[in-house]
C-alpha cells in the first residue's frame, strides 16, 4: 500500500528496534490503525503517528472525506486511503484523531463521531491530540463516562461542558482513551499508544511524579511516569490527575 503522502517521506530520527516477533514493516499480529482527518489538519499530528506506527510494524490507513487528498495547515498534501463515510472500525485496533481545524470539520456530520463510538464499543484504543478531543464531545453521553482528558487549552471548556474532567498534562490515559495537548507532546503521545497496542499499558495504574528526561523532542517539564509496565520500561509516560479541573 502506498503511503498517503504526496510530499516526500521524512527521514526517520533513528533506527527502529524491533520487539520480539514484531520486525519493522511486518504488522504485529496483523494489527491495523486507522487515522481520520480532513483539510487543515495540523500536518505533523498526522504524519508523525502515521510513519512512527508504520515503522513499528502496524498497517496504517488514512480515512478522509471521499478518500480525497487533503491539505494540512502548513501545505502538506495527504492522500486518503479510504472514504471516512464508508469505513468501519472492524479489524482495527486503534483510532487516531489528529488536531488542527480538521476535527471541527469532521464533527459537522455524525460520520466521524459514529466511528469514535464504534471504536470504543469494540474496545479499540482511541488516541486524540490537540483539537482531536473535540470529537469525544460528539459521541453519545453514555460512552463518555467519567473520563479524564487533556487537549489544546482552548478546547478545555468544551471538554468540561461535555462532562469530561480536564487536566493540563502531556498525555492522559483513561479507560481506553489517550489524549495529548499539542504537537510538542507527539513523541510521548505516540509512544504511549504503541505501549497500549502492545498490551504494556496498565490503564488504571496509579501515577506518580518523578524527575526524568523528556522523550525525543518532548518538553521535560510536567512529565509524569507510570508505575505500570509501560512506564517501567521507559517507553511511555501516562498520567492521570487525581484532582482535575471542573467547570
Amino acid at each position: 500500500m502506498a503511503p498517503p503522502l504526496d510530499a516526500k517521506k521524512p527521514k526517520q530520527e533513528a533506527a527502529v528496534q524491533a520487539k520480539p516477533g514484531c520486525a519493522p514493516g511486518i504488522p504485529p499480529n496483523g494489527r491495523k490503525v486507522l487515522i481520520i482527518s480532513a483539510d487543515m489538519v495540523e500536518d505533523t499530528e498526522l504524519t508523525y503517528p502515521y510513519y512512527r506506527l508504520q515503522a513499528e510494524g502496524y498497517e496504517v490507513h488514512l480515512a478522509t472525506p471521499e478518500a480525497k487528498v487533503i491539505t494540512g495547515k502548513h501545505g502538506v498534501p495527504m492522500r486518503g486511503d479510504l472514504d471516512i463515510a464508508k469505513v468501519s472500525m472492524k479489524g482495527y485496533d486503534a483510532l487516531v484523531i489528529p488536531g488542527g481545524q480538521s476535527p471541527d470539520q469532521l464533527r459537522r456530520t455524525d460520520t466521524a463521531a459514529k466511528l469514535v463510538a464504534q471504536a470504543l464499543r469494540q474496545g479499540c484504543w482511541v488516541a486524540a491530540l490537540c483539537h482531536g478531543p473535540q470529537l469525544l464531545g460528539s459521541i453519545p453521553r453514555e460512552l463518555r463516562g467519567d473520563r479524564v482528558v487533556t487537549s489544546w487549552i482552548s478546547v478545555r471548556d468544551e471538554m468540561l461542558n461535555a462532562g469530561y474532567d480536564w487536566v493540563d498534562e502531556p498525555v492522559v490515559v483513561d479507560n481506553g482513551v489517550i489524549t495529548s495537548r499539542n504537537p510538542q507532546d507527539l513523541p510521548v503521545f505516540v509512544e504511549v499508544l504503541i505501549a497500549a497496542l502492545y498490551g504494556e499499558l496498565d490503564d488504571d495504574a496509579e501515577m506518580e511524579e518523578v524527575p526524568q528526561e523528556a522523550p525525543r523532542g518532548a518538553q521535560a517539564t510536567g512529565q509524569t511516569k507510570s508505575k505500570s509496565k509501560a512506564g517501567a520500561n521507559g517507553q511511555s509516560n501516562a498520567t492521570r490527575k487525581k484532582q482535575p479541573a471542573r467547570a
